[in-house]
């Protein structure tokens, strides 16, 4: 079984995803923005296809992270039980609203 919940750190925003089964599956899918997922417990495969048509396969154990970059196609399937962050997502530190370019803060997207 998944659990999700999101939540704001600073100027990130992340995705906290608990997997309690092997074989648990993040489906496959994409963003616009690298982001870059965080193996805190478990063991975890994740297979990635670039936007020029590379495949990549790997698996991580805890601690671990994986960066994935924009626009490849990627899925997480749990080995071991644990957790994942997922971290995708910035906003303007005063605003709060997320933005798509970099406003002298690092890289910010939507």
């Amino acid at each position: 079984m998944i659990f999700k919940d999101e939540f704001d750190s600073g100027d990130l925003r992340i995705r906290r995803i608990r997997c309690t089964e092997p074989g648990d599956q993040i489906p496959e899918h994409t963003h616009n923005f690298d982001h870059t997922t965080i193996i805190h417990t478990g063991k975890f495969l994740v297979r990635a296809r670039l936007p020029n048509g590379t495949q990549l396969e790997r698996e991580f154990t805890a601690p671990a992270h994986a960066l994935i970059t924009a626009d490849a196609m990627h899925e997480i399937t749990c080995i071991e039980p644990g957790e994942v962050w997922c971290t995708f997502c910035h906003r303007d530190p005063v605003t709060g609203k997320t933005v798509k370019d970099a406003n002298g803060w690092g890289a910010a997207y939507v």
